[in-house]
Parts: structure tokens; sequence; C-alpha cells
């Protein structure tokens, strides 16, 4: 064979495995700018909800109304029907209904019409009844205490939307299934009492600064919360001795920084290490600053 001939044969040889390890090159860049979007991606959908801002203004009602006290209080029972009644009299002054901020309800069922010349309530306090009517009369409630009461929620009321601050205290709360009932929410107080099935959709709760759970009865799955989507979280207290909770809220391993203590008896050894982890982490970070 002519030697021109041999030098034409290893040329293209040589061009085709430089062809080859072009293709090779251009196929690997290809795979590893898939991986690198698909982890960007990825990553994208994960921190997202870490970055949403708190955009919701503050209303701390433990700071404004007390459980014990408030500016006027209605008995409906039998032996107090007269004072009721002159004390509805005298409040309802032209001079004084619109001062009224926070009323007591002992032992009422259904709230009549005519306590809506109290325009200005935003606290309500319900006391020992099993249900309760009449809640959408008040249109600035944003407060409301069920105490030593086994209610049911009808989820269609309008005062649910308004609401920001919601307590139990040795009640039982029925038909309250899910959060989306509930966006304005800004602190859940429960003690000694319980959901009876607790409401879905927590990460609906985007303005929700405290949640405390005292001695709660119900069953809670802890893990099926996840805090990140909650951007004003600053507090979440849940003890109990009752082992129908178990499990820890998700979001403990981002750069959120909220007062955290869980505690109940079927913490694993696990989760207890990864709350004090998010303990520690805190207080240093707070340290630094």
């Amino acid at each position: 064979m002519k030697p021109s001939l041999y030098i034409l044969i290893l040329f293209f040889i040589i061009a085709c495995d430089i062809k080859d390890v072009n293709n090779s090159e251009i196929i690997k860049k290809n795979i590893v700018d898939t991986v690198v979007s698909a982890n960007l991606l990825e990553n994208s959908l994960i921190i997202s909800p870490e970055i949403e801002k708190c955009n919701c203004k503050n209303f701390n009602s433990t700071k404004h109304f007390n459980h014990y006290y408030t500016d006027v209080r209605f008995d409906n029972q039998d032996y107090a029907k007269n004072k009721k009644d002159s004390i509805y009299s005298y409040y309802s002054r032209d001079s004084l209904k619109l001062l009224v901020k926070s009323i007591a309800f002992h032992y009422f069922d259904t709230i009549p019409d005519k306590y809506s010349i109290f325009k200005n309530v935003e606290h309500i306090i319900v006391d020992s009844r099993n249900n309760i009517y009449g809640l959408d009369m008040f249109p600035r409630l944003k407060s409301i205490v069920f105490w030593g009461s086994t209610i049911t929620i009808n989820s269609s009321e309008k005062w649910l939307n308004r609401i920001e601050f919601f307590r139990a205290e040795k009640s039982r709360i029925y038909g309250f299934e899910s959060f989306i009932s509930t966006p304005n929410l800004k602190e859940i107080y429960l003690t000694h009492s319980k959901f009876d099935v607790f409401p879905a959709d927590f990460n609906n709760l985007k303005c929700l600064r405290k949640i405390t759970l005292g001695a709660y009865l119900g069953k809670l799955d802890l893990s099926l919360i996840n805090l990140i989507y909650n951007p004003c979280i600053e507090e979440v207290n849940i003890t109990t001795w009752n082992d129908s909770v178990k499990g820890i809220p998700q979001g403990l391993d981002t750069n959120k920084h909220f007062k955290i203590i869980i505690s109940h008896p079927r913490l694993t050894k696990e989760e207890k290490a990864a709350i004090d982890f998010y303990v520690q982490n805190r207080k240093e970070l707070q340290n630094e600053f």
C-alpha cells in the first residue's frame, strides 16, 4: 500500500477519535449542566419558604385583654337575669356602648341580637357553655377565649376570618377542621384543652407568631407541621403528659430562629437531640448579635 494511503487512513482514524472525544465531552458537559440545573431548582423549591417575609402587623391580644377581666360581664343564669338586664340598660347608653371593647358571656348558648349595639367589641370570653351562636354580630372581634366549655364551631361563620387570638382553657373544640378559615390568626393558646381533630392546613397561618399547647389532651402528630411555612413564627411551646402527641415539627434545620419548647412522653433520643441542637444554635446566633 502506498505511504500516502496510510497517511490518509491514519488521518481519518485520528479525526474520528477527536470527534468521539469532543462528543463525549459535550455529552458530559450537558449531563453536568442538567444536574446542576436540577439541583438549583430543587434547592430553590426548598429554600423559598424560608425567605418568605412576615407581612403581618403585630397584634398581641394577651397584652390588651385579660381572661379574668372584661369591660362588661353578662350572666345568663336564672338568679342573675335581673342583674344582667340592669347592666345592659346601663351600658347601652350612647355615651358608653361605644367604649365597651371586651365582654364576657356566662352561660349563654346564643347571644341575643340586642348585644349588637356594642360595635367596638374586640375581645369576648365564652364561659361554661356547650355551644355559642351570634359572634358574627361583632364586626371588630379579634380575640376569643373559651373557658370550661365544649364548643362546636361552624366553619362558615365570618368571625373566624377576622380572629387574631384564639384561646381555650379546660375546653373541647369540635368542628374546627382547617386553619384556612382563620388566615389572620396570630396566637393560639390552649391549656388542658384539645381540638377534637387538630385542624389541617397549619401552613396557611402566615401571620402566626405564637402557639402554646399546654397539657394538650388531643391527638397530634407534630411531624405534619412544617414551620418554614409560618414566616412570622416567634414561639412554639407544646408540652403534654399525654402520649397521644408524637414527633417534632419540621423546619428546625432552616435558618429561621424562634423560641421552641417541645415536651411529650413519645419524644425519641434523636428528636430531643434535634431540638437541643436547634436551641443551642439559636443561642449562639443571638450571642453574635
